[in-house]
C-alpha cells in the first residue's frame, strides 16, 4: 500500500519488479486491497495502474 501511495498508476508487472515480488503474489495482494476499497485500477487496460483511494478525513502520508 506505500509503494502504491508512494509511486501512483504503477501496473503489476512494474510493481513486481520494484517490490522483487513475483507478480502471484502481487495480484492476490491487490485482489485484497480492491476488496477493502483502499485502491482502484485507473485508466485502460493497457495504460492504467493502480491508485491508492483517499477518502474524506484520511491522512496523507
Amino acid at each position: 500500500m506505500t509503494h502504491i501511495r508512494s509511486a501512483p498508476g504503477k501496473r503489476i508487472p512494474q510493481l513486481a519488479d520494484s517490490l522483487g515480488t513475483p507478480p502471484k503474489t502481487i495480484e492476490r495482494w491487490i485482489a485484497g486491497l480492491r476488496r477493502q476499497g483502499l485502491i482502484e485500477y485507473r485508466g485502460s487496460k493497457k495504460g492504467g495502474g493502480y491508485f491508492a483511494v483517499i477518502k474524506k478525513g484520511d491522512q496523507v502520508e
